[in-house]
């Protein structure tokens, strides 16, 4: 499994959360459950995976609703697009996450049972980085 980089709170731009193997993600699910409405999302790059400009040329952005912490949301982007997970129905409205305070618009049919969201991260992680299939997306 790779190591990855979360940032949900500010101050971790300095010190990010270390993620590298399934205990850490539960860690850091566990950490984003208890967290406040203010920082509901995690932003995850792996380390090390960076494009020419030198920045991550992915991302999994990670969120857990606050108000029914058993439901969660991922919105991944990397060199083919952007993709937000698909927990079904065609409801056509959205709901926020919030990220350090700056809201984050995801489709409510992206909402998953944290369970899911925890296995993607476990999955982005061991692919270094690479769209999980064990859930399905939506563009």
């Amino acid at each position: 499994m790779q190591t990855a980089k979360a940032y949900y709170k500010r101050g971790h731009g300095a010190d990010p959360v270390l993620v590298n193997d399934a205990e850490a993600v539960d860690r850091l699910i566990d950490e984003l459950v208890n967290e406040s409405w203010e920082n509901s999302v995690a932003a995850v790059y792996v380390d090390g995976r960076l494009n020419q400009a030198g920045v991550p040329d992915h991302e999994l952005l990670v969120a857990v609703d606050y108000e029914d912490k058993t439901m969660g949301a991922l919105r991944y982007m990397g060199g083919d697009g952007t993709y937000f997970s698909n927990g079904g129905g065609n409801d056509d409205t959205t709901v926020l996450y919030y990220y350090m305070g700056s809201d984050r618009e995801f489709p409510r049919t992206a909402i998953l049972p944290i369970a899911d969201v925890c296995a993607a991260v476990k999955e982005f992680l061991s692919s270094d980085g690479e769209l999980p299939t064990g859930v399905e997306w939506q563009e």
